[in-house]
């Protein structure tokens, strides 16, 4: 997988990192392939109006005139949903077609946790590997005895972002809580030349409440074009 679909995909999970979603295109959610282990959707026509959109514009995979973006991974493969309409492996787009003959949802068991409300949410199976590299790649780490995680962003000035995790155990929860806040110290250890954004990563609050992880926090869309620079 190139480095800049990598990129793409992991945009909601990296900024930390359906009932009541975004608008999307009718039937979007049929075109996710069985096997997928981690969904992410932007609704690009709610973003453009708003002062995050020029950030992250460039990592958008779709035409100017595109309304949404759904992107499934399964593993290995990325299968981009632009406006309803898949793009990928010609595999993968194979599995994404014959799941929307049957206008069900694709892996409804994993769509059930995507978090309501915001212009972007993520949502992925615990005990998988997302393919990240850098202080990122401690994400594997933090989802390996979790049942899922999500992400949610609403876009404005300042960006919201939301995050959820439920553990297998609360043992699970613990430990999950426990790393999330190392690898927030550790992502701001790296960025000496911004003390602000430092200070600010610092500062975010991680709860647990038995196997649930939560955390809720606030960036301006300049931190926001920052950290996924």
């Amino acid at each position: 997988m190139m480095v800049c679909e990598v990129k793409r995909f992991a945009f909601p999970l990296l900024a930390v990192l359906a009932a009541c979603r975004a608008p999307v295109a009718p039937g979007v959610e049929s075109y996710v392939p069985p096997g997928t282990v981690a969904v992410a959707a932007v609704d690009i026509a709610a973003l453009r109006g708003s002062p995050l959109y020029p950030k992250i514009a460039p990592l958008l995979p779709a035409s100017p005139d595109a309304r949404s973006l759904w992107l499934a991974y399964r593993g290995s493969e990325l299968l981009m949903i632009a406006d309803g309409k898949p793009s990928g492996p010609a595999d993968l787009i194979q599995a994404a077609e014959a799941q929307h003959l049957t206008g069900k949802p694709g892996e409804p068991e994993l769509l059930s946790h995507a978090p309501p409300g915001g212009q972007i949410w993520m949502v992925v199976r615990g005990g998988v590997s997302l393919p990240l590299t850098g202080n990122y790649a401690n994400v594997n780490r933090l989802l390996r005895d979790m049942e899922y995680a999500t992400v949610s962003l609403r876009a404005g000035s300042p960006v919201e972002l939301a995050l959820t995790a439920r553990g297998r155990t609360t043992e699970a929860a613990r430990h999950f809580e426990q790393t999330f806040r190392a690898t927030l110290t550790l992502i701001a250890a790296g960025e000496s030349k911004n003390a602000e954004l430092a200070s600010l990563l610092r500062s975010i609050q991680v709860r647990r409440t038995d196997r649930d992880v939560t955390s809720n926090f606030t960036l301006s869309p300049d931190d926001v074009g920052k950290l996924i620079r």
